[in-house]
């Protein structure tokens, strides 16, 4: 049995730190709302990856990797989607 326990153990692979962090912070939304639509995991990805990290001089996520998106403001990137993402998707 001993046996068994450990070779068990020795399958089981641990999450980096990033993944239990980025967990931690989908937590809270977790025990209010039991289903999480693919929707809602996108806008809380967005609102993460556009908020400043006080431990890495105030840079978003976004700029750390270099990606630029114009406006760090989530909310009003996602009023631009909804003003000109739409429009532009219809004329296609």
């Amino acid at each position: 049995m001993e046996r068994q326990v450990g070779e068990a153990l020795d399958q089981v692979v641990r999450a980096s730190s990033a993944v239990e962090c980025f967990n931690s912070s989908l937590r809270p939304y977790v025990s209010v709302k039991k289903h999480l639509s693919q929707g809602f995991l996108a806008l809380i990805a967005l609102y993460h990856n556009t908020r400043p990290l006080p431990q890495r001089d105030n840079k978003t996520p976004l700029q750390l990797a270099g990606v630029d998106l114009g406006d760090d403001d989530w909310v009003r990137l996602i009023e631009h989607e909804m003003r000109y993402g739409q429009a532009a998707a219809q004329r296609i």
